[in-house]
């Protein structure tokens, strides 16, 4: 029997559990029990998972299903979860996802207020996002087909409207029989978390809160937390949740993009960005961070969520296949084993970069933009992540004698405050 109260929390994809969920997770433990939903993984992330934490989490995993059994099984899943063990809250990254919709639908139906929170580094404005992901897909269909790329976008976005009408309406109405109302789009790329059901939103600054403002999020939803990895309780949450990993070692581990950097928008000409010139950016990256740290293993991850990037893939170990001290590991193996272990870490505009780099403030986090691409100088003013527009100033900085700068650590009361309120709101 538990006696605390009880706390659904769905941090997303496994990989923006590690890089953000983890943290809010690690907060809620000395108050609360926490029934975790992830999506079902290996065995032995799995054993992983259930190493880390105390009688105070219960793990449920959720099964991938296809088209219309993916909606009666997470109808069929929480209904169930819901009857067993009722929650005096609901936490989640956002709600429009597929399974947050389902889990605040039953949140709502037994009268609870949901929070939802940033899950990542917000790049910019919807619309230029909206603008980057949707070229990506219409260049790679367009390539795949042998079509013109505006018929391919058209085709797209096409999809994406049919999408959004199925998960939110047609779907709803023959699981729930009631449609998923709201402005924000998963599916047809608008909005931000807070613009359906959820009762509050957690943004980690005030850059954040105006394009939250921007995208039609009402202001009194938002609230400002510093990101949880800053949080006091959090401080030594390396040393409890990975106490068997190797640390810092003569290494550079480089994060490989996902689809999402097949398309790149010029920023100044708003032209598409040749493909084969984004390749050679990545083995420009690669062949001047051998030159600047030349003793060091080269560690090539990609993006978990990469999809149909075998040909990126092939091109780039054929053309590294002679040079030493580089390799390439498995996409489906958390980041954080490597940024552990490694003392650089580079990429583009990834999430992975942002939270460990407030954490690991010894290690050098670094940003390349070699393209000039829109959205690409996310990092330029950023304090923890070094952002380059090309090699010269990169060859030049000293990174071993550099003087680092930490943070207080803020406290993680506000957030108690917060969740305490939100279940005791009528």
């Amino acid at each position: 029997m538990v006696n605390k109260q009880i706390i659904y929390f769905y941090p997303g994809p496994e990989h923006l559990f590690w890089s953000t969920g983890i943290y809010y997770l690690n907060a809620l433990l000395p108050k609360y029990f926490v029934k975790l939903f992830m999506h079902d993984t290996t065995e032995e992330n799995k054993k992983m998972l259930e190493g880390l934490f105390d009688n105070n989490v219960e793990i449920e995993y959720i099964r991938y299903e296809v088209k219309l059994t993916k909606h009666f099984y997470y109808r069929d899943l929480l209904k169930c979860s819901y009857k067993k063990i009722t929650p005096h809250l609901i936490i989640c990254d956002n709600d429009s996802h597929p399974f947050n919709t389902y889990l605040i639908h039953f949140a709502k139906k037994y009268k609870l207020k949901v929070l939802n929170y940033q899950n990542g580094n917000i790049e910019g404005k919807m619309v230029l996002f909206k603008k980057i992901i949707i070229g990506g897909e219409a260049v790679r269909l367009a390539t795949k087909l042998k079509l013109p790329f505006m018929f391919s976008k058209l085709l797209i976005l096409c999809k994406r409207l049919a999408m959004h009408y199925w998960y939110y309406f047609i779907a709803p109405l023959i699981v729930v029989y009631k449609p998923f109302l709201g402005k924000s789009s998963a599916y047809y790329l608008r909005g931000q978390p807070g613009q359906r059901n959820s009762d509050k939103v957690i943004v980690w600054g005030e850059r954040e809160l105006k394009l939250f403002i921007h995208e039609g999020v009402l202001k009194e939803k938002i609230i400002i937390l510093r990101h949880p990895m800053l949080w006091d309780i959090n401080s030594n949450i390396i040393n409890k949740f990975y106490p068997n990993f190797t640390f810092e070692k003569n290494q550079v581990l480089i994060l490989l993009p996902s689809n999402d950097s097949d398309f790149l928008i010029d920023k100044n000409s708003f032209k598409i960005i040749n493909k084969e010139k984004i390749y050679n950016s990545w083995f420009d990256i690669i062949i001047h961070v051998r030159l600047k740290f030349p003793d060091y293993n080269i560690i090539l991850k990609p993006h978990p969520a990469t999809t149909d990037r075998e040909n990126f893939y092939i091109w780039l170990k054929n053309r590294i296949n002679e040079l030493d001290n580089i390799s390439f590991v498995d996409k489906k193996i958390n980041s954080i084993n490597y940024i552990i272990a490694s003392k650089i870490i580079i990429s583009t505009t990834t999430t992975a970069l942002f939270s460990p780099s407030m954490y690991f403030r010894k290690k050098v986090f670094i940003s390349f933009n070699l393209n000039n691409a829109l959205l690409g100088n996310l990092y330029h003013h950023n304090n923890y992540v070094k952002y380059y527009c090309d090699f010269e100033k990169f060859l030049k900085d000293d990174f071993e004698n550099e003087n680092h700068k930490f943070d207080d650590k803020f406290s993680s009361v506000k957030f108690i405050e917060l969740i305490e309120s939100m279940i005791h709101e009528k």
